[in-house]
């Protein structure tokens, strides 16, 4: 069970933390908001190399909704640090674009938000035994009356859970493998989009097929996520896995893997969106263009120029914000 005694919350505002739960009570202005806060891992026991998840609920106590996002552009904001035998475990850069949306979330009266968060994408477990992980969240409140995020307080969230690790075999990885791969083909959009995070946050080469296959799903949200796992894994065959339906595929499936090529920071990748710079459809162009001012590499100048004289009006638009971008670098 999760300690529930020692969470910290810290807040820009006037805050009371009830000790004996994990409610959350503020006031600021007119705005009175309760909330509840909880870390929970989903099982008791994981092997070394499976999804570790751990499940994060903010539950909407008040009278009225509440407002929020979490984290930035640049961070999810979410913190994770472990120590297992008093041996602090090295931490990872989860992998967050610069530049990906940060949705605002809603929640009515007793209304809950969740999210299954993977440890291994914040921490590398090597060895079995007993780790204590320290979880926090940054949550970013929006005061009720201006959706525009200017007034906004921030709620800093802490919490502790136990994880137990034991050492499998690679067959037991790779059961683990083919049951999310399966449950990429549930009729439930959130459990297709938690089983593409999950196979992202193993990062090993078995996980780019299964995701590569998903990555055709006709479900926009499913692509999105599919596409960031790949881009996650960075590896050559996940990188070709984006490319392939790039080239080819539904519109918006080959939209989504150009960003996630953009979004990837891997050089290789700037050949390929070269190549599609010159396709027939202006909708790719364009997201070809958005892709290559993320990746924001200078030998990209000379063919981000020929798109000036684009026939299409929102291409060369682009491309002189994109070049202008460049040369600034």
């Amino acid at each position: 069970m999760i300690s529930r005694e020692k969470l910290l919350v810290s807040i820009i505002g006037i805050v009371f933390a009830l000790w004996s739960t994990l409610d959350i009570v503020f006031a600021k202005g007119t705005q009175n908001i309760k909330m509840s806060a909880t870390f929970q891992k989903q099982k008791e026991q994981y092997l070394i190399g499976e999804p570790i998840g751990v499940l994060f609920t903010l539950q909407n106590q008040s009278d009225s909704r509440v407002s929020f996002y979490i984290g930035t552009t640049r961070d999810d904001g979410f913190r994770f640090s472990a120590v297992a035998k008093q041996k602090t475990i090295q931490q990872l850069n989860p992998y967050n674009p610069e530049g990906a949306p940060v949705p605002t979330i809603r929640l009515e009266p007793s209304e809950a938000y969740k999210q299954v968060v993977f440890l291994n994408e914040y921490l590398l477990f090597e060895l079995p035994g007993t780790y204590t992980v320290d979880c926090a969240i940054d949550i970013h409140v929006l005061p009720i009356t201006d959706m525009k995020k200017e007034g906004i307080y921030k709620i800093s969230i802490r919490d502790k859970v136990t994880i137990e690790l034991y050492q499998g075999s690679n067959s037991e990885i790779q059961d683990i493998i083919k049951e999310l791969e399966s449950k990429l083909q549930s009729k439930d959009r959130k459990i297709r989009v938690e089983s593409a995070r999950a196979l992202g946050s193993m990062r090993v080469s078995p996980v780019v097929g299964p995701l590569g296959r998903a990555l055709r799903n006709p479900d926009g949200i499913v692509q999105w996520h599919v596409a960031h796992a790949l881009a996650k894994i960075g590896t050559p065959e996940a990188i070709e896995e984006l490319a392939n339906v790039a080239r080819s595929g539904d519109l918006a499936a080959r939209e989504t893997a150009i960003d996630w090529l953009g979004y990837s920071g891997v050089k290789t990748t700037i050949p390929i969106l070269l190549n599609l710079l010159e396709d027939s459809c202006s909708t790719i162009r364009y997201a070809v263009l958005r892709a290559l001012s993320n990746v924001g590499d200078q030998s990209c100048i000379g063919e981000v120029q020929k798109k000036l004289d684009d026939p299409d009006e929102r291409v060369r638009s682009l491309a002189s914000q994109v070049l202008e971008a460049l040369m600034r670098k």
